[in-house]
Parts: structure tokens; sequence; C-alpha cells
């Protein structure tokens, strides 16, 4: 294995770094909402036996609301809302209007302004119950985004926690392999920090046991399980 392999199986997720977490407490010192100023980690964004749970009643709910060409919009839309960097300041993402002109009018939002900076982070629940969608900015520029509750077909046969611990860490194992063999996930959470594009993607729905896998630029980094 070369260096770039080793490199690359030694990489930790970008919210596993030392660094990111001081970030974080550094930005809370300043007080409550200023944290979605730089950290945009969604407040309705559910890992675990909850997820679990909340995508199960979900589908039930969305299968007579929605056809599967509406789920594949709701992603695509998803996927069409580029982030900024909040580290690098050339690096904008759109603004909140951008954002209402693909999903249309939010459910609700929360504004701050702390020290001459506005924060606001916007949640779209208005998809017939299949998916729920938040959106955090800074300055009128989107710095993180979430979904959930994504809706996902149901299929006989399971990937059992022996396939999914045959997956390699070693910087070749891609998000698109991942949604090829997984099919797509149940959540997903992403944010643009320091030049690092990080995505969270849950499974739960076609697995033996729920798995989030953590990427950096588009290389999966690590997996944890969920009980």
């Amino acid at each position: 294995m070369g260096r770039k392999e080793d490199r690359q199986s030694m990489k930790t997720p970008i919210t596993k770094k030392g660094w990111f977490w001081f970030l974080i407490l550094l930005v809370l010192a300043g007080g409550g909402f200023a944290a979605v100023k730089l950290i945009p980690i969604p407040l309705d964004f559910n890992f675990g036996k909850a997820a679990t749970q909340e995508s199960s009643v979900t589908k039930e709910s969305s299968e007579n609301n929605i056809t599967a060409d509406d789920a594949a919009e709701i992603i695509e839309n998803y996927k069409s809302i580029a982030l900024g960097d909040p580290l690098v300041e050339d690096t904008k993402g759109v603004s909140y209007d951008d954002v209402v002109a693909i999903l249309g009018e939010p459910s609700s939002n929360v504004d701050s302004e702390i020290s001459g900076t506005t924060s606001k982070m916007v949640i779209w629940n208005n998809f017939n119950g299949a998916a729920t969608i938040s959106v955090t900015f800074k300055d009128d520029q989107a710095t993180g985004k979430s979904i959930s509750k994504i809706p996902v077909e149901e299929k006989k046969k399971k990937i059992t926690t022996a396939q999914v611990d045959a997956i390699p860490f070693d910087g070749t194992y891609t998000y698109e392999q991942a949604v090829q063999y997984f099919g797509t996930p149940d959540s997903l959470s992403d944010s643009l920090i320091n030049g690092v594009q990080a995505v969270t993607a849950m499974w739960a729905t076609n697995m033996e046991q729920g798995v989030t896998f953590h990427f950096d630029d588009n290389i999966a980094i690590s997996k944890e399980y969920t009980e």
C-alpha cells in the first residue's frame, strides 16, 4: 500500500478531529444559537432507534402520498443546494431566496443575530410527509443542510453486517459506491468546512443493522452501527 493509501486509511472524519470540536466550543462560548454560524448541525436530524422508527412510519404513509419520481425529485432538489465554507471567505453558498425558489416556502425558521452576524436555520417538511429538509445560513449563505425521512423502497433481501464489515476504508470506497450497494440512504447531512466536503449518511431500511457512514471529500472514512 502506498503513502496516499496509508494516509487515507488512517484519516478520521472531520467531525472527530480535535480542532473541529474546539471550534464548536469556541462558538458556543459566544452564546446559544450562534453555534450554527460555523457548525451547521441540523436540530431535527436523528440517528439510531429514533431515526429507524421514524423512517419506517414515514415509508408507510409516504407510499400513499408520493411517487418514486416525486421522491427522486426531492433528493435532487436537496443535492442542488450549494453550500458555502464558513472558514473560506471566497466560497459562497446559495442564498435563502435561492433555496425557497427550489423548495418552496419553509415550514419554520429560527433567526439570530450575534455581533452583527445573522444566522438562520430553516426547515421544510411540506413534502406530503415524505421528507424533512433543514438548511442553515450564515449572513444569507447556506453553510449546512440535512435531509431525513427519505422515502426508501423496501427490499426483501437485507444487507448483512458481514457485508458491511467487508467495505474497505483504504481511501478507495466512495459515496457513489455505497449508494449503489446499499441503495438510497434514509438520512443525509452535508457541510463544507475548511475545504472539506463532509457527508454523513445513515442506512437502516434494507439493513440487517442500521449503519452510519462518514465521508470526507466523497471517500468513506469511518462507520458506526446503530443499536
